[in-house]
């Protein structure tokens, strides 16, 4: 049997084919379903109701053949269901909308996705009776939501609540990924949460916050935040689990990179670490490249360290957490990321005693494949790699994966057809 297939993405990863799929709104009530669009290549995501809900807010794509990088934001009036499009922005991607109340919205608006879909989205503030939209903050620095990574990771908060002086959100700030406040007025930055945190979500509760954290080398658990930012712990949903099993603590390793910028990384001792010997060790790269490794609890490197390794982790240029300049990698793959990465490596090797030099094995996910890829491709100083689920070729990916017909664009600046060279050298 066979399809044929007439859109890009055709497929999608969790989905299955999605060719030819919309995700369309429905109006449901006295035991019927009615649709509230006839428009069979419309998709519909980001739905947000206002408080007197009189007035649905929400982004759109509608295309036939290849999908759109970015969106249209649409109110509707929930009596009439008569529609209006806000065209704000050109070729935007409008996301995370929240009503500060019936009339006005707060949303985040990514105003340059054709140059950089890396570049944090802003923080608008738009009313629906005027018309009117403020910038509140650019996000330039601190991006909304949670990149950290962690294979036990649950949520990655997009939440915006409000007080009468700004917005809150979780922010990835350079491996943390803290609670902040946004000042109307000003956009001042102010952190709500102290410490080493990495919070998944987050509930305004009394004269602070729930939230659900990781917070050093501890598992999701729930915690109450004070006005101070004090976390106190209220779930031992794991507290068993760690107490049976040895978790080792990342030693900070600090280096300058080619561009003079002073980065950071981590090293896992293994688990039964003896003082004088020499271990076999890991490096670990990350996916994205736009996330971040932090603090926190990781399970596969946890494993590792407990089988006698050392592991080496890493943010390279282009990782998130210290603003869109940084993470703007745009035709820049296996180049100043690589470096990075190796003098990291070189850093640790100076900085702690227990690493085997003859023995140090790369590895990594997604951009962490495609960069063990490419770093077997550019140096022999490693003796094993295992690259998972990697950019073999940009131009097979382009046109075959899920995302490749934007990524590729995106953070390459080509495609198969205007510059196929430059894919094989990136």
């Amino acid at each position: 049997d066979y399809r044929i297939l007439y859109e890009l993405p055709f497929w999608s990863n969790g989905r299955g084919d999605v060719s030819g799929l919309r995700t369309h709104l429905y109006y449901y009530g006295k035991g019927e379903i009615k649709p509230l669009s006839d428009n069979v290549f419309e998709s519909v995501s980001s739905l947000e109701l206002s408080p007197n809900k009189k007035t649905l807010v929400f982004a759109k794509r509608e295309y036939y053949g290849k999908a759109p990088q970015g969106n249209q934001l649409i109110s509707l009036n929930t009596e009439t269901f008569e529609r209006k499009e806000w065209s704000l922005f050109e070729k935007a991607s409008y996301g995370g909308v929240q009503f500060l109340n019936d009339n006005e919205v707060v949303l985040t608006i990514n105003r340059s996705l054709e140059r950089n879909k890396n570049e944090n989205a802003g923080f608008y503030r738009l009313n629906l009776q005027s018309g009117n939209v403020t910038q509140i903050y650019d996000g330039s620095i601190y991006g909304l939501g949670n990149s950290i990574g962690s294979d036990i990771k649950s949520g990655g908060s997009s939440k915006i609540t409000f007080d009468k002086e700004g917005i809150r959100y979780v922010s990835t700030v350079v491996d943390q990924a803290p609670l902040i406040h946004v000042n109307y007025k000003d956009a001042h930055i102010s952190f709500l949460t102290q410490g080493n945190v990495s919070i998944q979500e987050y509930l305004p509760y009394k004269d602070g916050f729930i939230a659900v954290a990781m917070v050093e080398q501890q598992a999701n658990e729930i915690y109450f935040i004070d006005k101070k930012g004090k976390l106190s712990l209220l779930s031992s949903i794991n507290t068993q689990l760690f107490e049976e099993h040895k978790v080792v603590k990342p030693i900070k390793i600090t280096f300058t990179n080619e561009e003079g910028r002073e980065l950071s990384g981590y090293v896992l001792p293994p688990a039964d670490y003896q003082k004088g010997e020499k271990y076999p060790a890991i490096l670990d790269v990350h996916g994205g490249p736009k996330t971040v490794y932090g603090t926190v609890f990781f399970h596969e490197m946890q494993y590792w360290a407990n089988q006698g390794y050392a592991v080496l982790f890493t943010n390279p240029t282009g990782s998130d957490g210290r603003g869109s300049v940084f993470a703007d990698l745009r035709g820049k793959f296996g180049a100043i990321d690589y470096n990075d990465i190796m003098a990291f490596v070189d850093a640790a090797l100076k900085q702690v005693d227990f690493i085997d030099e003859s023995r140090v094995g790369v590895t990594g996910g997604s951009y962490g494949g495609f960069m063990t890829n490419w770093i077997i491709g550019h140096t022999n100083r490693f003796k094993a790699a295992a690259s998972q689920r990697g950019i073999a070729s940009w131009v097979s990916f382009s046109n075959t994966s899920d995302i490749g017909h934007t990524f590729t664009f995106s953070n390459i600046g080509t495609d198969v057809w205007k510059d196929n060279q430059l894919l094989w050298d990136q």
